[in-house]
């Protein structure tokens, strides 16, 4: 496990993606960078192996792009973040 936090990602994704960027995180585990891409407007692409953490993260990506917003991203792609196996 290497737990860390949304802002931390989201601030290395803001300084190092283009805002028509994708992030892709080999080792997605429970979902963190996802989120951090979702906040910052960019694309997700993750890879998961254990099933367990691919589950747990793909309902976490998915309750979190449910959740109502005061303020959300720009959405220039439309679609919704999955992982998908």
């Amino acid at each position: 496990p290497c737990p860390f936090p949304i802002t931390l990602a989201e601030r290395l994704i803001l300084s190092s993606c283009p805002p028509d960027g994708t992030v892709f995180d080999p080792f997605a585990g429970s979902g963190t960078t996802g989120i951090a891409a979702i906040n910052a407007g960019r694309l997700f692409v993750g890879c998961e192996i254990d099933a367990g953490y691919h589950k747990d993260a793909s309902q976490r990506l998915a309750d979190h792009q449910a959740q109502p917003r005061l303020f959300d991203a720009p959405k220039d792609h439309g679609e919704q973040l999955t992982m998908d196996t």
